[in-house]
This record gives structure tokens, sequence and C-alpha cells, in this order.
């Protein structure tokens, strides 16, 4: 499976006769009589694979604009802008020094062709992602980002070329001495990455209704196994130091707020809300995931029965422990790791395969509706509310005893000794 080239048929023969790119063709039955064997190119054009190691499906592709390394730092890169096909921009790519990999797509796509090609996905026919109708017939306004990069993720001046002065990229210098690139764009928007290991979206994008642009992030194809010992090294070592830090300094201070209803109950309301939202993402992605079901109101109804059912059973030992006289502590130290549980989720999902098919589901939507549930369910059954009373009644606090207080003294100006 693959990705089939932007109508440039006489480009991909080139690449196959130069040996530079595995193809294969595959017949697309619903593109007719006149088109039905298509060049396909698989994963690898170039010396260069998709990030991620991802087969060429979109249900396996995020899409995103962000193109990141093993730590999710986005390398230095110069864009392209203007009619470039795909192995045009791989092209550009392999001609650079310390090129760490490439990003080519659009500020749009076509919606209706995307679901149509996940439908035949999901049911098992792939045909192979057709660029000509998923991003539109030689669209004049592509972009291509090459990403150049030192270990140290810093960059690398862009190696003047004959196709990148054929994108406006020329050698003649400028006022101030700085390259002259009229359609070349340096893109300084990077946080010292070195690589281009995974694809992702900015967690803006959760607050979205939709996604309008596609992109696809590649790698040489030699630097993958370094990726995956770093990602190893990123969530087994660093991940699980930098969690234990976090278990125990959560642990102190649940500590030091025990016995602070106030803030438990405030902290609960909290808790409430961000769950929901965290589960109405993950419930929309279980149901992409494992293709649960096709049809939309099926598929919303399942998720919101994920969401207020796995709601219910992580929010029991939050209300066990606030209705409990004796470990309130405990019932801090759950709630601060469920608040904080959806800075790391949340992260982790903006790297989702089929990223604009989750978000045109609405999961922050449902994840509402799940917490307006939610707090019907704690109105309706007040002992399931946990945290709703701030004043518990004298009888439920047995721990409490008569607290006795050291009278104090003061001296009047005849120096009598008095008590207050």
């Amino acid at each position: 499976p693959g990705l089939a080239g932007s109508g440039c048929m006489g480009a991909w023969a080139a690449l196959a006769a130069s040996g530079d790119a595995v193809l294969q063709l595959s017949c697309c039955q619903s593109r007719g009589a006149t088109r039905a064997c298509i060049p396909d190119p698989a994963e690898e054009i170039k010396g260069f694979a998709l990030s991620g190691d991802k087969d060429a499906q979109l249900l396996q592709l995020n899409g995103g604009a962000l193109c990141t390394d093993d730590h999710g730092g986005k390398p230095h890169g110069y864009i392209f802008y203007g009619a470039i096909d795909l192995a045009t921009c791989a092209t550009l790519a392999s001609q650079q020094s310390h090129c760490v990999g490439f990003k080519w797509g659009r500020q749009s796509f076509n919606h209706g062709e995307y679901h149509a090609m996940i439908a035949k996905e999901e049911a098992g026919e792939h045909l192979g992602v057709d660029l000509d109708r998923l991003m539109g017939y030689q669209p004049q306004d592509m972009q291509c980002e090459i990403y150049a990069a030192n270990a140290d993720g810093t960059s690398v001046p862009l190696t003047a070329t004959s196709l990148t002065r054929r994108f406006g990229h020329v050698t003649q210098q400028s006022d101030g001495g700085l390259p002259y690139m009229p359609f070349v764009k340096l893109d300084n928007h990077t946080n010292g990455g070195n690589a281009v290991c995974r694809q992702r979206w900015t967690l803006a994008r959760f607050f979205k209704p939709q996604i309008s642009e596609m992109w696809f992030c590649y790698l040489p194809e030699t630097h993958w196994p370094a990726c995956e010992e770093g990602l190893a090294n990123f969530y087994v070592k660093d991940g699980l130091l930098f969690g234990s830090g976090i278990l125990v300094a959560l642990a102190a201070l649940s500590w030091l707020l025990d016995g602070q209803r106030q803030f438990g109950w405030a902290l609960l309301w909290a808790v409430r809300f961000l769950l929901n939202l965290e589960l109405g993402i993950g419930a929309v992605a279980i149901v992409v995931s494992y293709k649960l079901t096709t049809d939309v109101a099926t598929g919303y109804l399942l998720s919101l029965a994920i969401v207020v059912g796995a709601g219910s059973l992580l929010l029991l030992p939050a209300v066990h422990a606030e209705n409990s006289d004796t470990c309130h502590w405990l019932s801090i130290f759950y709630m601060l790791i469920l608040v904080f549980s959806p800075a790391i989720f949340l992260e982790w999902m903006t790297y989702f395969p089929a990223f604009p098919l989750l978000l045109e589901k609405q999961p922050v939507l449902l994840g509402c509706v799940g917490f307006v549930l939610e707090a019907i369910k704690a109105q309706i059954w007040p002992g399931y509310c946990g945290g709703c009373l701030l004043h518990r009644s004298t009888e439920s606090r047995k721990f409490e005893k008569t607290e006795e207080y050291t009278p104090m003294y003061y001296v009047e100006e005849t120096g009598a000794l008095l008590k207050s």
C-alpha cells in the first residue's frame, strides 16, 4: 500500500528507472478503465519512509503539521511553496546535507474523499491513498518543508541546487549578506529538534471543530532504528523518572492538605470536569481504533456510555475517600493524580493516527455532555456527590475532639495580671 503521486506518472517512472524508490502497481477499480492502474509508491521514496514507521493508510496517518524527534522537538526547516508533488519534495530533501526529513502537504484537502478512503480501509479494501483525489489535482499551493539540522539541533544552511533555484532560492547575496529567498521561507518555529521520528498536532487542535489541513512527514529510512531507541529511552527511562518525581511531590502536597475539606470540594469538581473531557477523547479513540461501529448515532451513544461508565468507576475511590474521616489525604492524592492526568494523556493523543477522523466526532463536546450528566447524577444521589457538602454533621466527624486552647493573659497598666 502506498501514496499515489499527484498525477505525475512521468516522475514516478523516472524514480522507478533510477532505482531510488520502491514502486509497485495497484489497480484502483474506482478510477475507471482509462486510469485503472496508477503508479503506487510504497512507504519508501528516495530513501525516505513515513514517520513512525507507518503504512501508507489514512487510518494510520496522523496528518499533523508538526514533525518531531523522539523527545517531541521540531527541527529547523526551509519551506518551499508552489506546484510541488511528493516526488519533487523528496528529491529536494535528498539533495540537502544533514537532512533529517521533510514534510509535504497543503492547508486544505478533500474531506469527502478522505471519508470515502477511510470507509474502504475500514472495509478491508485498501487500494492506496490517491493524492489526486485527497489533495487536489496538481494544486499550486503545496508546501514542502525540508528539515536540516545537526545532532545538537542547530540549523544547517540550505544547499543551493538547480531544483532549489527552480523554486526561487538562489545564492546571490542581498543586504546584510543573507541569502535571497523570495519563495523559500525560513522556518524558525523550532525547539531544538534533531530528527523527524513522529508526527503530531498541537493541543489547541482539540478545541477546534475540524481539521482543515493535511501533511505527510518523512524521515530517512536509516534513521528509524535510532528513533526507536530514542523513543524507548524517552518513555521508559525519562518517563518513569519524571513520573516517580511527580507522584512523590503530589503525595507530599496531599499530606499537607489533609483535612482541607474546602479544597477537596473544589478539587473533586475540577476532577469531574477534566476527567470527562479526557474520557470523551479516549472513548472516541477507542471506537475509531477498534472500528466498533460505522453508524454515527451508534458511535456517539457507545462513546457516551464509555464516558459515563468509566467516569463513574474512576471517581468511586475519590468519593469514598472524600466521605471518610480517616483517609482524606488519600482522596486528595488520588484526585491530584486524576487532575494532572490530562496533561500527559492529551499530549500523547496529539500523535493519534487518523487524528482528523477523531476530531470530526467532537470528542471534547462529548466530554462536556458527560460532565453535565455527572453533575446531574451528583445532585440526584447526594451520597455519591462526595465533596458536595462542605459542612457535615458533628456525628459524622467522630474523629474530632474538643479543642482546648491555652488561656491568654495580659497585663494592665496597674500591673495586674488578668486572664482573657
